[in-house]
C-alpha cells in the first residue's frame, strides 16, 4: 500500500504504476549527512552540531532561509521526478545540539512544513516523530509515524532492547492526542528487532495493533 524509498538510492524513472500503491520520497529534515548533493550548498552558520551516530550535521530549524532552501533544493527536484508524497524524517534531531532554543527550533518546523504546503499543492506528508509539533500542523498531513516507542537499537552495539511501559505510554498519549484534532490522520509504528526472532517480532507487532 505505501512504499517509502531514498530517491538517492532507488533511481527507476518514472515510478512503478503499481495499482493502490502510493511511493513517499524519504527526506532528511534537521540532519543532512555530506553525501547529499546539496550538503555543499548549506550555509556553516546554520549547522549548530553533529549527529555522530550518522555523520550528519545538524540544521538550526530557525534559520529564515532553511525552509525555502529544503523547498528549492530538496523537495522541488523530487517533485519534479514525479513524487507527490515525502517522509520527513529527524524532526526531533535539534535535541541532539548542546545548545537550542526549543520554541524557535518548533516554530521553525512548523513554519517549513506549512510552506511545503504553499508551494506544492496536493503534497502529500508523513511525519517520523515529531511530536512537539504534531498538533499544529496534523490537519494538514496524511500520517504520523512514531519510530521506535517501543523498542531501542544501540547503533554503536547493534543491540536491542524493550522499552519501558512508561516511555511507551508518553508518547502513546501524544499520538491520541493529536487524533483528537485529525481524526483524518493515519498512525503507524516503526520498531527494530532482531529479524531472527520470528516470535518477538510477532511479539511487537501484536503489541503495536493492540494499542
Amino acid at each position: 500500500d505505501l512504499v517509502v524509498v531514498d530517491p538517492d538510492h532507488y533511481r527507476q524513472q518514472p515510478l512503478p504504476a503499481w495499482d493502490g500503491t502510493q511511493f513517499y520520497a524519504y527526506a532528511s529534515v534537521t540532519e543532512v549527512q555530506p553525501s547529499r548533493t546539496y550538503y555543499a550548498d548549506i550555509p556553516v552558520g546554520w549547522k549548530i552540531g553533529r549527529n555522530p551516530a550518522w555523520g550528519s550535521d545538524l540544521i538550526d530549524q530557525s534559520a529564515p532561509g532553511w525552509p525555502e532552501f529544503f523547498a528549492t533544493r530538496v523537495i522541488a527536484p523530487l517533485w519534479a521526478q514525479g513524487y507527490r508524497g515525502f517522509f520527513l524524517d529527524t524532526l526531533d534531531s535539534y535535541r541532539l545540539a548542546e545548545r537550542f532554543d526549543e520554541q524557535a527550533q518548533q516554530q521553525g518546523l512548523v513554519q517549513l512544513i506549512r510552506g511545503l504546503h504553499q508551494r506544492f499543492p496536493g503534497i502529500r506528508l508523513m511525519l517520523n516523530r515529531g511530536f512537539a509539533i504534531l498538533p499544529r500542523v496534523a490537519s494538514q498531513n496524511d500520517y504520523a509515524l512514531a519510530e521506535s516507542i517501543l523498542t531501542n537499537t544501540d547503533i554503536s552495539t547493534g543491540q536491542f532492547a524493550l522499552l519501558s511501559r512508561n516511555e511507551f505510554d508518553q508518547a502513546a498519549a501524544q499520538l491520541h492526542h493529536v487524533v483528537v484534532f485529525a481524526p483524518h490522520l493515519q498512525l503507524l509504528t516503526l520498531d527494530y528487532w532482531n529479524q531472527e526472532d520470528a516470535i518477538g517480532l510477532e511479539r511487537i507487532y501484536a503489541a503495536q495493533r493492540a494499542e
